[in-house]
């Protein structure tokens, strides 16, 4: 954890984008959690300037840490069943308590084109964040919508895949809302005469 605080201070003094890596779930969540605490830590400042991006394409299912064998599983005992749990959603957690000041980013990836907006609709008004980035799998190095709790749908397209990468357009559009969220936040809160 020391190390992430020191490259987030980095990250911070150099005005850059912060990326932290992960291998299981387990590490995901309590990483999420930490980082999100901080970020939303009032005495930090940040307040509307901090953004989470969760790009993490996280499993739907996971054995949790208590359920996974300590030793090698035996193949003698013939066929192996393997039961999983759901993925705790936290992003309720993330966007209420957590980091309830900050600009929140989440993705939704679905192979079924007829479920990909509605589905996104849905995740931002269970969790109250501010924007879903939508893909489709076979499309989403191409094509992205961007869709907000409004009901906003900006379709971005990489009309030149072999010279950028979409994410590049991507973040070039999360920075604009982000500035256009803090700046009519800005605006709404100041007094009028």
């Amino acid at each position: 954890m020391l190390s992430i605080l020191q490259a987030h201070h980095l990250v911070h003094q150099l005005n850059l984008l912060h990326t932290i890596s992960f291998v299981t779930v387990n590490e995901y969540l309590y990483i999420l959690r930490a980082v999100a605490k901080v970020l939303g830590e009032p005495s930090l400042g940040l307040g509307r300037r901090a953004m989470l991006y969760l790009a993490a394409a996280v499993s739907d299912f996971f054995i949790p840490q208590q359920k996974l064998s300590e030793h090698k599983i035996q193949s003698g005992k013939g066929s192996l069943v393997i039961e999983m749990d759901a993925v705790p959603k936290v992003l309720k957690d993330v966007t209420n308590e957590w980091s309830n000041q900050a600009f929140i980013v989440s993705f939704k990836l679905e192979t079924d084109s007829n479920l990909l907006i509605p589905k996104a609709k849905a995740a931002l008004t269970r969790y109250g964040h501010h924007l879903v980035i939508a893909n489709e799998l076979h499309t989403r190095k191409t094509s992205v919508l961007m869709i907000d709790r409004e009901g906003t749908i900006e379709p971005i397209k990489n009309e030149d895949p072999l010279g950028h990468e979409i994410e590049e357009l991507m973040v070039q559009r999360l920075v604009h809302r982000h500035l256009d969220w803090i700046q009519a936040s800005s605006s709404s809160s100041t007094p009028t005469s």
